[in-house]
């Protein structure tokens, strides 16, 4: 988080008001009625922080211009959605992030390396028990495997909704 910052071009002050915000706080849960004992979080942004959002965002453009600079550089292969279409690498959506790129076991570790760089230069973890891979039909079983086994995030043969909508429903007419 503090690395972002700077990276941004926040004063030191500020960053350092910032880092002090979060990193500060104690919590205390209520239980049956009755409030816990004080506790400091171990790590990250907490929701209803109300930094956080800000705070995201600023990540969040930080994991943006780290794939864009790794596109432009021929690292990350984007797909593309149709023939002699734009490429597609990232979609970002208020705390949901979509990757895109070609399914190949360089690829895959570009992706889990930019994720891991990301990571560190925010504080930020990815979820893997909330995140999901998935591959096209055209993608056979043994590549779909072997992606399987560099990535830390499970596989699966249909994404799911997404505000109430299918995120893949076969071929666009």
């Amino acid at each position: 988080m503090e690395l972002t910052l700077h990276d941004f071009g926040f004063p030191p002050a500020t960053i350092s008001l910032i880092m002090g915000c979060v990193q500060s706080s104690n919590l205390s849960v209520l239980w049956n009625g009755a409030k816990t004992d004080h506790f400091t979080p171990s790590r990250g942004l907490r929701q209803g922080d109300p930094l956080s959002p800000y705070l995201f965002v600023l990540c969040m453009e930080k994991l943006s211009l780290i794939i864009q600079q790794k596109v432009l550089s021929g690292i990350w292969k984007p797909i593309h959605v149709s023939k002699g279409g734009p490429p597609l690498s990232h979609i970002l959506f208020a705390y949901d992030v979509t990757l895109f790129c070609e399914a190949s076991i360089e690829q895959a570790k570009v992706v889990m390396d930019t994720l891991e760089e990301f990571c560190s230069a925010s504080g930020l973890r990815i979820n893997t028990l909330k995140s999901k891979a998935m591959c096209s039909r055209m993608v056979q079983g043994e590549r779909k495997r072997e992606l399987q086994d560099i990535s830390t995030i499970k596989f699966v043969a249909d994404l799911g909704h997404y505000l109430g909508f299918p995120l893949v429903k076969g071929r666009a007419s």
